[in-house]
């Protein structure tokens, strides 16, 4: 460890400052980071540092160094950053970690519970809190531009057209190609498309049945529409592959697991896409990380404004607070307690 100590922080600040620990993402290829140095240094209370376990190797899929992180905060263990009362972790625990979570964890990322059968049982766990990032919403107004992390979304949609460029061996230029859904993933997709040459066609919510009557048309179709785990329809059915144009290529941005697209299923980085009834699929579900300076340097400023508040006393922050959907082991989002009625039907 460097810097203060770990046991020097608890005895000096009790229990009126948390302890938050940033933990290394155990998705494959996530390079995305939550905090950087330079934000801590900037943003963020001596105080707060003071109670903030950073674990070692952090940065180094960005080649920030633990010395680093060293001189403003403290650099820690895996297990030691996992024992704090409140755990960072860009996507949310996977099943590798669950058991380096405590009963009462406070845990901050990005979840979608609601898709997430597995990481939604363990939430519900004990008496754990989740805060997440995806509900991180300016006070009084969740509309799309109010999203606190909105240009992650236009990263999504940009990287997840230049990744299957580079790993489909894709030449957009004078191609067809439709994109379901405008907000910031669609905006992200198309102005990677226009650079390429590629000729759009936008289609809004209220757009599909025109993209269903023009299938066949096109040679790429690129869906950034957010599904409704509940939802149990589709923009595009399996059997709507048969009248696609030879060749053609779907790129699944938001990924949802039979969601938007019925046949995607989300995949990595080492195996991005795969067929199906001679239909190639794209669906990587962390596009952002093959952008991972670019958004790490943006989710780094937007977050540290934060964190002064996660560690005191986060319920008096409007944001924070409206972005919990698990607390003390109570779902108090609705998307989340719908798909957890739904799972408990099928059981």
């Amino acid at each position: 460890m460097y810097a203060i100590g770990w046991s020097y922080v608890k005895e000096s600040c009790g229990d009126a400052v948390k302890t938050l620990g940033f933990v290394i993402p155990t998705k494959p290829d996530e390079n995305r980071r939550a905090i950087l140095p330079e934000d801590l240094k900037n943003n963020v209370a001596l105080k707060t540092r003071e109670n903030i376990f950073v674990e070692e190797g952090y940065g180094a899929s960005l080649d920030v160094p633990d010395s680093h992180y060293a001189a403003v905060t403290n650099v820690v263990t895996k297990e030691q950053a996992h024992l704090c009362d409140i755990v960072c972790d860009v996507k949310g625990p996977d099943e590798s970690t669950y058991d380096l979570y405590k009963d009462d964890s406070i845990i901050f990322g990005w979840f979608h519970a609601a898709a997430n059968q597995s990481l939604r049982s363990f939430l519900l766990r004990g008496s754990k809190t989740a805060i997440a990032w995806e509900n991180m919403f300016n006070p009084d107004d969740s509309t799309p531009e109010n999203y606190i992390l909105k240009h992650n979304r236009y990263l999504s949609g940009r990287s997840g057209i230049l990744h299957a460029e580079e790993c489909m061996k894709l030449d957009y230029e004078g191609q067809s190609v439709a994109v379901l859904g405008f907000g910031g993933v669609g905006r992200g997709a198309v102005d990677a498309l226009y650079r390429k040459g590629a000729l759009v066609k936008l289609f809004g919510r209220q757009g599909i049945e025109k993209f269903q009557a023009e299938l066949g048309q096109f040679d790429v179709v690129v869906n950034a529409v957010l599904w409704d785990a509940t939802r149990e329809d589709h923009l595009l059915f399996k059997k709507d592959l048969s009248r696609m144009k030879e060749n053609a290529v779907i790129i699944d941005i938001s990924c949802d697991e039979a969601g938007a697209i019925e046949t995607t299923v989300p995949t990595t980085f080492k195996d991005p896409f795969y067929d199906v009834e001679g239909v190639s699929h794209y669906a990587v579900d962390n596009t952002p990380s093959f952008l991972g300076k670019e958004a790490t340097d943006y989710i780094s400023q937007q977050i540290s404004g934060h964190l002064d508040d996660l560690v005191c006393d986060f319920n008096k922050n409007a944001v924070l607070r409206n972005a919990i959907i698990i607390q003390n082991g109570q779902i108090l989002d609705r998307t989340v307690a719908a798909a957890a009625e739904i799972q408990e039907c099928h059981i």
